[in-house]
């Protein structure tokens, strides 16, 4: 129906977002130790979203208890729509779910060609590169600002950008 584009070459953007549980990381007594006076009580404790993790929001600079929200989106479709979507652990990094995330959506969508990766600094690592070589997919990944590499000739296989889409590698 072309909702998401041209599928023969599809570009897909990879993110996660972070999101709070309502849940107290310290989880809620379910004995009566408090009502015997015993206030540093060590039995076990029910907690209402047992999944949640502690995680770093880099966006926000903060860290956060809950899950993340990872997402691929059809970004060439008139509507950017998500063709995958996975909850996982607050503590568990962009760049180790893009690994799954890109095994699960060639396995999902066999029929579909990706040709474009678009992601943040998070993924900007060798072994996502490496994937994306292997599935012949054309990286465009922010480079993270902490990396202290520089570049004495251009990497065949990074390409390199500004923010307003120049080049910058050397040639």
């Amino acid at each position: 129906m072309g909702l998401l584009g041209d599928t023969s070459k599809l570009s897909v953007a990879f993110d996660g977002s972070s999101y709070n549980s309502g849940a107290s990381h310290y989880g809620t007594k379910v004995c009566d130790c408090q009502s015997k006076g015993i206030y540093n009580c060590t039995r076990k404790r029910r907690f209402s979203d047992p999944e949640a993790t502690w995680g770093w929001d880099s966006y926000r600079n903060q860290w956060f208890y809950g899950s993340t929200l990872f997402t691929v989106t059809a970004s060439d479709s008139p509507y950017d729509l998500p063709i995958y979507m996975r909850i996982v652990q607050a503590n568990r990094h962009d760049s180790v779910t893009t690994i799954f995330a890109l095994r699960d959506i060639h396995s999902i969508y066999h029929n579909l060609t990706f040709k474009h990766f678009i992601a943040d600094g998070a993924m900007d690592n060798y072994p996502t590169y490496d994937l994306l070589k292997h599935y012949n997919i054309i990286p465009f990944i922010a480079l993270d600002s902490r990396t202290k590499l520089k570049f004495d000739y251009p990497h065949p296989d990074i390409l390199c950008f500004d923010y307003k889409g120049r080049p910058i590698c050397p040639v």
